[in-house]
């Protein structure tokens, strides 16, 4: 049933259906008149407070009972209270619709952490559902807020939010939060084409201390601007619990943000530090697609996607992280366009932390003119993780420009020996990055502690005009555990036009002793050769087999007037102690005198490692084949003639023995009369004059003959007429 609610109604037992007057307040209409039937109280418009209409606030949602406003003009419809507008303290069903107001809490300057539309102390399996759509949210602490704060539950928040207006909310425009201990949670529901204007946080959903479950909300074609801190936070923190089962897994996709003061977009798991738990095992599985951000060369990262301090005292943690980041579009920043860390995993109960990751940033069409990295992957400060399983991650088909630090960087550093199985092994694969200010690199790549080890691969990458070296691989002391170097591959690259060497590979020894005893022989040392390598790069004939083919050409570090030549060393530079495959690669010919003039590779110095096996391939050119030439036949002469007598047929007077070819016969003369022939069957080569025919009467002629004789007949018969007698 519906319930019409006016300024200038009154609150009676009958009110507010026709032929009733309408009802005086909303908080009348629901809690009186409405039975969740479901009803419906429709709104006029008008404004709705203490001091205009008698409201008091705040009016108490019934589950199942809808307020409808002005859909079309919802500025028409004004709620305005000293604090909260809005409250429910249970379930509210997908039947309970709220839409077409504008809702304005907290009026008082006392009153900053006021809600508009606020449920809370959730119990037992309770559903929050509401349709929340079409209305104008002004000012105070929370447009939307629903909050789980009981415990021992297995709650269902999925409300959905859309077309809504927020503006000026010191908390934030959306809240979404599960904090209590309980089973099987869920926090989810749709926020969807929603504005959201200079709000603290525009859409926050959070997890935290006991809670038990799943959080994947899809979060899809809001327009955020102007975010005091971050504009989009979804996150799970500060876990104190045991037992704990959680996915993460959020759905951010085809979001518009502007200028924000923090992270455009932040998806971070933590734990709380130095807590004691046991079996905790959790899922961080983030889909971010499709997202245009724009900063003003403030805030941080345009995406931040991260796992931080799980430093804790368990008995069983494992985490499983998949993450998907595609098709975005971030400029200018502060930080990173897109960042990925795992950092500070630390279980002081050794062999009970393990850990999974794979995952893609790939299709990622514009990261530009962000103040630091354009991508960075960041594994840091690992150790006591007892299974470590990095399967298969993609840096892939993205581009990259204009960003002040790296174009792509990617680290695994301080991972401690305990990390057991640790081997990350990226491919970095048909990236363009270019014109990036960072004075490193292009791409940087970096390995260091013991606990480093992988196989990363740099595939039909374009890395050009960026400042600093185009290729950078860092190595630290980056030995695996499985005593196995570091592996890095070089496949297909062109590095072009960067201001600094083309390639450049740096690394350091965990040994200093230029002889070693033979129980060192199994330890890398610089000082024996043939000892382990600490590393090895692969430019092509290394141990990933075959040609580089890697195109490199005008880079300009230390070349005398911006060239390679005259021991410029610009396209490769191995200052590290171990050696370098570069087996068929190609250079320009300005660059390419000798092979001091392309590799820094100074033999004589121990430190330094060698790059063998040299080759320098230019494209084989596909040779011009030899024309086939056609044999020139010796012609067959050409025997003399009998000509042709007369009455034979010809086609020129010099096949025939007269002289002359008339009507297609040799003829006995030029047969040139008017009726004259040569080709009169049975007397063929006699020019003979045929007697011209009787002219044939035109068709004009044989109609003018026709009438004449009408016309001489019909006389004969008028004649004879006037001579019969009567």
């Amino acid at each position: 049933m519906d319930f019409d609610v006016s300024t200038a109604g009154s609150d009676t037992v009958s009110c507010g259906v026709d032929p009733n007057p309408n009802c005086k307040t909303i908080g009348f209409a629901i809690g009186t008149r409405a039975t969740a039937a479901p009803d419906n109280v429709l709104v006029m418009d008008g404004t709705y407070s203490s001091g205009n209409n008698g409201e008091s606030f705040p009016v108490l949602l019934k589950n199942g009972v809808s307020v409808t406003g002005n859909v079309a003009m919802p500025a028409n419809v004004i709620l305005r209270g000293p604090n909260n507008i809005f409250e429910r303290f249970g379930p509210l069903s997908a039947s309970t619709v709220i839409s077409g107001l504008t809702i304005v809490p907290g009026t008082s300057p006392t009153a900053s952490s006021s809600t508009a539309i606020g449920v809370y102390s959730l119990s037992g399996s309770d559903e929050v559902k509401p349709v929340i759509e079409n209305n104008r949210f002004i000012g105070g602490g929370t447009g939307v807020d629903i909050h789980n704060t009981s415990t021992a539950n297995s709650v269902d928040i999925a409300p959905t939010i859309r077309d809504n207006f927020f503006s000026g909310q010191t908390f934030a425009g959306v809240h979404l939060s599960a904090d209590e201990s309980g089973t099987a949670q869920k926090l989810q529901g749709m926020i969807s084409s929603n504005t959201i204007d200079s709000a603290q946080e525009g859409i926050l959903v959070e997890g935290s201390e006991q809670m038990d479950g799943l959080i994947a909300p899809t979060i899809r074609m809001n327009t955020i601007n102007d975010a005091v801190q971050n504009a989009i936070e979804v996150t799970i923190l500060n876990l104190n619990n045991t037992s704990n089962s959680i996915t993460l897994q959020p759905t951010i996709d085809q979001n518009t943000i502007t200028n924000p003061g923090e992270d455009s977009i932040d998806v971070e798991l933590g734990l709380q530090s130095d807590f004691f738990a046991s079996n905790v095992f959790i899922r961080y599985e983030p889909t971010i697609t499709g997202n245009t951000i724009t900063g003003n060369g403030s805030g941080d990262a345009g995406i931040c996607v991260q796992i931080t301090d799980l430093s804790t005292f368990v008995t069983g943690v494992s985490v499983t992280a998949d993450i998907t980041i595609t098709g975005n579009s971030v400029s200018g920043m502060g930080g990173p366009g897109i960042e990925f860390d795992v950092t500070n995993l630390d279980a002081f109960d050794s062999g009970t932390f393990n850990f999974s990751l794979t995952g893609k940033i790939s299709d990622n069409p514009m990261i530009s003119g962000n103040g630091g990295d354009g991508i960075l992957v960041l594994l840091d400060d690992w150790s006591d993780v007892h299974t470590v399983n990095l399967g298969a991650f993609e840096i892939n088909g993205n581009t990259v420009s204009g960003n002040g630090g790296a174009g792509i960087a990617v680290s695994a550093i301080d991972i401690n020996t305990s990390a057991a199985g640790f081997n990350f092994s990226p491919t970095i694969a048909n990236n363009t990055v270019t014109g990036n200010t960072g004075t490193s690199t292009g791409i940087r790549i970096h390995y260091s502690d013991s606990g480093a080890d992988g196989t990363a691969l740099l595939s039909g990458n374009t890395i050009t005009g960026n400042d600093g070296t185009g290729v950078l691989l860092l190595f630290g002391g980056a030995e695996g555990q499985d005593s196995l170097p570091v592996n890095i591959a070089l496949r297909g690259n062109t590095i072009t036009g960067n201001s600094g060497d083309a390639i450049k590979i740096s690394g350091t020894s965990n040994g200093t002793s230029a002889t070693a005893p033979a129980a060192l022989q199994g330890v890398f040392n610089p000082g024996i050769r043939g000892a382990r390598p600490q590393y090895e790069v692969d430019l092509g004939g290394g141990f990933m087999g075959g040609d580089g083919l890697n195109i490199i050409q005008g880079n300009t570090a230390s070349g005398a007037g911006g060239t390679c030549a005259n021991g410029g060393f610009c396209d490769i530079n191995n200052v590290g102690p171990e050696d370098v495959a570069a087996q068929c690669n190609q250079f320009t010919a300005n660059d390419v005198v000798t092979e001091e003039d392309w590799l820094n590779d100074t033999d004589d110095e121990v430190a330094r490692g060698d790059i063998d096996p040299i080759s320098i391939c230019t494209p084989t050119a596909t040779p011009t084949a030899t024309p086939t030439t056609t044999p020139t036949s010796t012609p067959t002469a050409t025997p003399t003639n009998t000509l042709i007598p007369d009455g034979v047929d010809c086609v020129s007077p010099s096949e025939c023995a007269s002289g002359f070819c008339v009507d297609a016969v040799c003829c006995e003369n030029a047969c040139s009369g008017a009726s004259a022939v040569c080709n009169l069957s049975g007397q063929e080569g006699l020019c003979i004059e045929v007697p011209a025919p009787a002219p044939a009467a035109s068709t004009r002629g044989l109609i003018f003959g026709i009438a004449l004789l009408l016309m001489i007949a019909g006389l004969s018969l008028t004649r004879m007429r006037a001579r019969r007698p009567h």
